[in-house]
């Protein structure tokens, strides 16, 4: 008995240190990237080419403005195109004490852009978790947004139905989203091993472009479980989209993507007045097919 209580006793000696150990190693990956965009201030990471209308491009959750590019640049040769990188994700601010709702977002993005933009009229493109944020952005500057443009919209009627869908999408995405405690273990992870991580980050996601891939680690765990909690499974799309209209609204959903029915955007885009196309591909179409996807992108803001 003597021998047992001394051998656990071992092991959770050992489990406390390299517990502590991976603490310490993600306070300490926090703070160079603190440093890092220190510059900043308050404001987001924006990337601005060309010139003419302002189109903003909001990227989807655990992403980064670079899921975007370099192909939106193709859009810079007629408008300003404007890539950000969402609040606690890429290489924008990560700050530990922000609420990560709706309003801290579209808070982020007013002192970032309308110094920028200063009340000219501007479409707004989004991504998954981007395409709600675009939507809220909308509503609240519905004097100033031309059109909208949403990328495999995720649209439920509860949080049981949110969690239900990321489930069905797959076991991993369950894993790191609705299931917390397995979510904050691999997360404080990837705080502490961020460095290396972002190295071998395209091997072990080898089916999107490297630079996604990479930036898919930059975030800490308050920016990732509170965005997940107040705004992806706290998403009102459908009543947003009825508070926006007539605003012109072009829905581009993959075939193969399942998070929302074809039924259900059908009804949604019936009842809003939205434009709905469907494209081949899954949750990640633009990744897929861009320049296809970027044509129906283009086609939308011009009203075709």
């Amino acid at each position: 008995m003597l021998r047992w209580r001394k051998a656990l006793g071992g092991a959770l000696v050992v489990l406390a240190a390299m517990v502590a150990g991976v603490e310490l190693a993600a306070r300490a990956t926090r703070r160079a990237h603190n440093e890092r965009v220190r510059g900043l201030g308050d404001r987001l990471s924006v990337t601005v080419a060309g010139t003419g209308e302002p189109v903003i491009f909001l990227h989807g959750f655990r992403g980064s403005g670079r899921y975007w590019e370099p192909h939106v640049r193709e859009l810079a040769r007629e408008r300003q195109v404007i890539v950000v990188d969402l609040l606690g994700f890429g290489r924008s601010p990560w700050p530990r004490d922000a609420r990560y709702d709706v309003e801290d977002h579209l808070d982020a993005l007013d002192r970032t852009l309308e110094p920028l933009l200063r009340g000219r009229q501007r479409a707004v493109i989004g991504h998954s978790m981007g395409s709600i944020l675009a939507a809220e952005y909308a509503r609240r500057h519905r004097a100033e947004v031309s059109r909208l443009v949403l990328l495999n919209a995720p649209m439920f009627r509860s949080q049981e139905e949110a969690r239900s869908r990321i489930r069905e999408m797959s076991p991993m995405a369950a894993m790191f989203s609705v299931q917390r405690l397995w979510a904050r273990a691999s997360c404080d992870l990837v705080c502490a091993f961020r460095p290396l991580l972002y190295r071998i980050a395209p091997r072990l996601e080898p089916d999107v472009p490297p630079d996604v891939a990479r930036d898919s680690v930059l975030h800490r765990w308050e920016s990732f479980d509170r965005t997940l909690q107040n705004v992806v499974l706290r998403s009102q799309m459908e009543e947003t989209l009825r508070a926006i209209a007539p605003l012109p609204v072009t829905i581009l959903h993959g075939t193969e993507d399942h998070i929302t029915g074809r039924k259900r955007l059908e009804t949604i885009a019936r009842e809003t007045g939205a434009r709905l196309e469907l494209l081949p591909g899954d949750h990640n179409m633009f990744l897929r097919h861009p320049q296809a996807v970027l044509a129906r992108i283009a086609a939308a803001l011009d009203g075709r």
